[in-house]
């Protein structure tokens, strides 16, 4: 690990190279670190570690899982159900993803946590997508919308323009797709400074590329 490291990272590598769920929690209860903070830890590592080692990514979120359940605390689970629905997502396991998306959305509702239920409905689009569930992905997408415009999320619903224009590429809707990307990976009209700094990822800079050559 970097020198950098902040302890919250050095915890979530300690507990990804433990061989088993229960050496896991085990270690997580001799630290006194079994809360609902750990669980929301261990989503936020899922989400970055799925880019880089699918097993790893596996491996946290079935800790996430048990840590909430044994907390039998509403939006801790919410949270490890969406981690578990990204792991699967990653692995292609796209139905049993989105269910337990829709599951992690249902929960943190319950919990009174709507920009979390918002960010989950973005996030289940993509396995929706993949299983040919258009209507489903464009519900989500709606819903995701109402919550982030109503909180003045303004990168949030960027980023969900993105993955609405996805829906409508999948469809072979190329305008409508097209025009939706576009709002999505562009800023503001503003300097060409301001536009590449907003091009914050070699990935979104490539998949404007694209959509200006279409």
């Amino acid at each position: 690990m970097p020198k950098n490291s902040s302890r919250k990272d050095l915890i979530i590598e300690r507990l990804a190279r433990l061989p088993d769920v229960g050496s896991r929690v085990q270690f997580l209860t001799r630290h006194r670190l079994l809360s609902p903070l750990i669980v929301r830890q261990l989503d936020e590592a899922v989400s970055r570690v799925v880019r880089v080692d699918l097993d790893k990514a596996r491996r946290l979120a079935a800790t996430a899982v048990t840590v909430a359940n044994r907390l039998d605390d509403v939006e801790s689970r919410a949270y490890a159900a969406r981690a578990l629905a990204n792991s699967l997502w990653s692995r292609g396991q796209n139905e049993r993803a989105a269910q337990h998306h829709s599951r992690a959305t249902e929960l943190f509702e319950r919990a009174g946590n709507s920009i979390e239920a918002g960010r989950t409905l973005s996030s289940s689009i993509q396995p929706l997508i993949l299983l040919g569930k258009y209507e489903r992905a464009l519900d989500a997408a709606r819903r995701a919308r109402k919550i982030f415009s109503v909180a003045g999320a303004g990168v949030r619903l960027a980023r969900l323009d993105i993955n609405l224009g996805n829906i409508f590429h999948r469809q072979d809707r190329f305008r409508r797709g097209t025009g939706v990307l576009r709002k999505g990976l562009l800023p503001p009209p503003s300097s060409s400074g301001q536009r590449r700094h907003h091009c914050r990822t070699a990935q979104r800079c490539r998949l404007l590329d694209h959509v200006e050559r279409i």
